[in-house]
């Protein structure tokens, strides 16, 4: 709906604040095109839940992948001397307020060093930071932990401390969570989505009665980067 079409642009606008018509614009985008975009990611979601369903098999696979949401704070700097100093003044006073004021002062991370170098909360189907970032943090089970030795990336080396951790649990507990991470996955793989937009076209299992869905979802195929569908 258009309700949700909206909702999702003005939180995005929100998130990327006043660079948010820089980055239409180096994507290609127009405000009008971006919420279309939206539309159709919303269109082809449902699409996908209600033709593909996960197995157990594929839930179990995923569960082996699975780390519950983490909320971490960092600071990065750019020799490893620096960052074993920072883990050093920091457990002098292993407090959040004290790795906060280490942040401020020494982090070279912009968008994080004025909040103390919190992070969005992330689990193991984040694709935006650094793979040896998320290893690094994983390993930490509880709040307060940090990292005892630099963690180097490409961006430098970084000292992390746990805000706060999910539980891991059992897979019973997760299986809401494991479906929506494979339904992730699968949106984000080209050659699935192409199937079951194919299908919803094709009026299989699904009737559609909006001919704007129908455009939208048509629009969806004649634009992938895959073959076309009369092939």
């Amino acid at each position: 709906s258009d309700k949700k079409v909206n909702s999702q642009f003005n939180t995005l606008k929100k998130q990327y604040g006043s660079s948010f018509d820089t980055t239409l614009e180096q994507n290609g985008y127009t405000e009008s095109s971006f919420k279309d975009q939206i539309r159709t990611t919303l269109y082809s979601e449902v699409a996908l839940k209600a033709l593909k369903k996960p197995t157990e098999k594929q839930i179990a696979a995923q569960w082996k992948k699975y780390q519950p949401k983490i909320t971490v704070q960092h600071i990065l700097v750019k020799t490893e001397d620096e960052a074993k100093q920072i883990i050093s003044d920091y457990q002098k006073d292993p407090t959040e307020k004290n790795f906060e004021a280490l942040a401020k002062k020494n982090s070279i991370d912009t968008g994080t060093k004025d909040k103390g170098g919190k992070l969005t909360a992330f689990d193991n189907t984040d694709t935006s930071l650094d793979s040896t970032f998320k290893k690094a943090a994983f390993k930490l089970t509880k709040a307060g932990d940090i990292t005892t030795t630099p963690v180097k990336t490409q961006y430098g080396y970084h000292v992390i401390r746990v805000i706060s951790v999910g539980k891991k649990g059992t897979m019973k507990e997760h299986k809401k969570d494991l479906e929506n991470q494979l339904y992730t996955t699968w949106q984000s793989d080209q050659t699935v989505m192409n199937g079951i937009i194919t299908k919803v076209l094709k009026k299989e299992n699904v009737s559609i009665k909006d001919n704007d869905l129908k455009d939208v979802l048509s629009s969806y195929l004649s634009t992938s980067s895959s073959t076309s569908t009369s092939n």
